[in-house]
């Protein structure tokens, strides 16, 4: 995006490197230094202080780099750290291709390495492949952060032609380079601008005098002076200026075509496409009948706005004002007028659930049914109908339906709320694969688990790639080999039992949690035939499982309830290899994670902010019951991701809708669902504190799967659907194009942050998303 010449880049010079490491060395050796010589007064103590921060910190040879703010406004820490990062992958690659193979074949021949088994050309393909995927994800993130960067910044200065022609040529390439001043004056070089200045005032002021000096007023000749016209370019008789196209022009052309007479597909296509466009159909001819059957003629247009096609009727009476780009549509459309009578309307088309165009004998009907079953009845009693068909069939938001019952149309919306999906087996997951074995369409496989769930004898090949143990991208071979790469690797995670000789500490606190482990194991689902029983085998998997996640993960540690989120995932996957990978990824995404917005408090946060936006009443009463408002009560919904809240067959399509769902921490609005459909019973009680915490223990298997995530799904519809989105569920929702229900961006707001100058969940969010 920016191509900048790499001469006029600055560079970055690093002399420090205050890494985690340096920290820790320079905290040990002051207080080394301070133990054994104490400071005798505050001179003595800064002296001590710089000398020890220089051997810690500074660096021996000075690092630079044009990866700098100054030259990439969009860049953050998190993005220069990973592109560290590739340049090691890429060096650790290159660095494995220089190793000889030992196979006599590929000596001779280097193509033959990718298909050799030795551990040697193994180890060239992973790190390849290891280099491969975070260079995609890098440039994603990249694009990402300059996107985001280059469209605040467009935002901000929509008012100021200036600021938005330095950002456009900033981003052609096409910035000023400024000439550093120099001048050469009786043979000396001057650069400061001062002096340059001054010698150029010398120089005219004191023209006047040389010449007068020089000559006689009588022997200068008197020319006649050049015309201005002498300086003016010449004129190019060839050069021709066409004013662009205006939206009246459009509107001009549409409403002199006769009715029934279909607009031309150039024109449909310019309406499709274009951002705010109006398209006028009927004009005055167009009734709207109500229950009585009496008709009202109106006016009748379609204007495609960023979040649909938008229907406007508007009654006779009120059409001596044409409508203009700045209609606004609240969801679900709006109606009515200060006397009460039904004079304008406004509908979203892509919020509805059906719309007909229907060919009658004596007249047309476009009839719309929204997702409520309500129906409201246009008559184009002059036609025009068909023009208005025609728009729909090149319309991108709605599929011509399968059944033809009149010689128009009918349309269904593709609207969640007017689909019933369905549950994605193996056979319809097969539909999602091509020759290779590679995923299709991810975005809409997504959003089918979301909305249909996953049926049993497909769900292990599903999760495996939910829970990133394949990559939607991967081939047959590709998958293949990553499950035995991350087989040999599961196998050295064993080595790493501390010893008891070397490291008795360590030994000690591995051998406390291995036993730990055992207790919660044996007491895990034990009602469960498939792993219950000392001697099953698959108990004894999930004992090496947690062990060797402990040896993998020392800094998560081992917490009791790890237990009872591995057990669904190891009845799906079954593997102990993949189960241990699959689990190692579901791990980072719970509350018991140490990654940014993945802890419990953080996770409560978002769902006490949910709350007070949709449902005030329960956090009014919340905020007012003693200590309610930190919601204990959720504690363990959290933690163990809703197990002992449903069984495992309901606990199974849970998991399902939260790995498909469009927001990386879904079980937000679960939990959100679940207290709007139950907490209200117990706040007419007025209950306490601590008898909400009883009682919502209590409640445990008595919810209905199907109610609660169809509250959840329309929670986080409406969330999404605000007209101000606080910056601070960023994390929560995901940014435009995150996920695949990306077609209505929300719109975040910055509450507080403008004290700070900056939003630091919209920085935080593209630097670690």
């Amino acid at each position: 995006m920016n191509n900048q010449n790499k001469h006029s880049q600055t560079k970055l010079v690093q002399y420090y490197d205050y890494c985690k490491t340096n920290i820790e060395s320079f905290l040990i050796s002051l207080k080394e230094k301070f133990l054994s010589h104490p400071p005798d007064d505050f001179s003595n103590f800064c002296s001590t202080f710089n000398d020890e921060l220089d051997k810690a910190f500074k660096l021996e040879k000075p690092k630079c780099s044009k990866r700098t703010p100054l030259n990439n406004p969009w860049i953050t820490f998190g993005l220069i750290k990973s592109i560290n990062t590739k340049d090691e992958l890429y060096e650790s690659w290159k660095k494995a291709q220089k190793v000889k193979c030992v196979a006599p074949d590929t000596a001779e021949k280097p193509a033959a390495r990718n298909n050799c088994d030795c551990k040697t050309c193994k180890k060239i393909i992973s790190c390849y492949l290891e280099y491969k995927a975070h260079r995609q994800v890098l440039k994603r993130l990249i694009n990402l952060a300059k996107k985001k960067f280059y469209s605040d910044k467009i935002s901000e200065y929509s008012g100021d032609s200036k600021k938005l022609w330095e950002i456009i040529n900033n981003i052609r390439g096409k910035s000023r380079h400024e000439i550093k001043p120099s001048f050469k004056l009786d043979d000396r070089k001057i650069t400061e601008r001062r002096l340059i200045a001054n010698e150029f005032n010398k120089y005219f002021v004191s023209i006047a005098t040389k010449l007068n000096k020089g000559y006689c007023n009588d022997e200068i000749p008197l020319e006649g002076l050049p015309s201005f016209t002498d300086y003016l370019p010449k004129s190019c008789p060839t050069s021709i200026y066409l004013s662009d196209c205006n939206q009246n022009e459009i509107m001009d052309i549409i409403g002199e075509l006769k009715n029934g007479f279909v607009c031309s597909k150039r024109l449909i296509k310019l309406f499709s496409c274009c951002t705010v466009d109006h398209l006028l159909l009927g004009k005055n001819n167009v009734g709207l009948k109500d229950d009585e059957g009496n008709l009202t003629d109106g006016y009748f247009s379609l204007t495609n706005f960023p979040h649909g096609l938008q229907l406007t009727w508007v009654a006779n009476k009120k059409c001596d004002i044409t409508p203009c780009n700045s209609l606004v549509l609240s969801r679900g459309g709006s109606r009515g007028s200060e006397n009460g009578d039904t004079e304008e309307i406004k509908i979203v088309l892509e919020w509805v659930k059906c719309v007909k165009t229907l060919d009658t004998l004596l007249d047309q009907h476009f009839l719309i049914t929204n997702n409520n079953l309500q129906k409201m009845l246009f008559v184009f009693n002059k036609g025009g109908l068909e023009r208005l068909t025609q728009v729909l069939r090149g319309w991108a938001r709605v599929q011509k339906s399968e059944v033809a019952e009149t010689p128009l149309g009918i349309f269904i919306v593709p609207n969640r709320s007017g689909i019933i999906y369905p549950t994605i087996s193996s056979e319809l997951w097969q539909r999602y694969l091509n020759k290779n074995g590679t995923v299709t369409d991810i975005r809409h496989a997504r959003r089918l688990i979301y909305e249909g769930g996953v049926s049993d004898e497909g769900r292990g090949e599903i999760w495996r790639c939910l829970l990133s143990l394949h990559n939607h991208s991967h081939t047959h071979r590709q998958k293949s080999f990553r499950n035995q790469l991350l087989a040999d690797k599961y196998k050295d995670i064993r080595l790493k039992v501390p010893d008891q000789k070397s490291d008795p500490e360590a030994h000690s606190t591995f051998c406390t949690i291995v036993s730990e482990i055992e207790k919660d194991c044996c007491r895990t689902d034990s009602h469960n035939p498939l792993i219950s029983g000392a001697d099953n085998p698959n108990q004894a998997a999930l004992k090496r499982i947690l062990i060797n996640y402990y040896l993998h993960r020392p800094e998560m540690g081992y917490v009791q309830g790890m237990s009872d989120l591995l057990v669904p995932i190891f009845l799906v996957v079954r593997e102990e290899s993949e189960v241990f990978w699959c689990f190692d990824f579901f791990m980072n995404r719970s509350a018991f994670s140490k990654v940014l917005y993945c802890n419990l408090y953080q996770q409560l946060a978002f769902l006490r902010e949910v709350l007070g936006l949709l449902f005030p009443g329960i956090y009014n009463y919340l905020s007012t019951t003693g200590d309610a408002l930190t919601l204990t009560c959720c504690h363990r919904w959290f933690l163990l991701f809703f197990k002992r809240e449903f069984d495992l067959i309901q606990l199974l399509k849970l998991w399902d809708v939260l790995l498909g769902a469009p927001s990386p921490f879904f079980q937000v609005f679960i939990s959100a669902a679940m207290i709007s459909l139950h907490f209200p019973t117990m706040i007419d009680q007025h209950l306490s504190a601590t008898e909400l915490l009883m009682e919502s223990q209590k409640l445990a298997g008595t919810f209905d799967l199907d109610d609660v995530l169809k509250q959840a799904r329309y929670i986080y519809q409406q969330i999404v659907d605000l007209p101000e989105v606080p910056c601070s569920l960023i994390p929560l929702v995901g940014g435009e194009g995150d996920y695949w229900d990306g077609f209505r961006s929300p719109n975040f707001t910055c509450l507080d942050c403008e004290k700070k100058g900056f939003c630091e969940m919209k920085r935080d969010y593209v630097r670690i998303s």
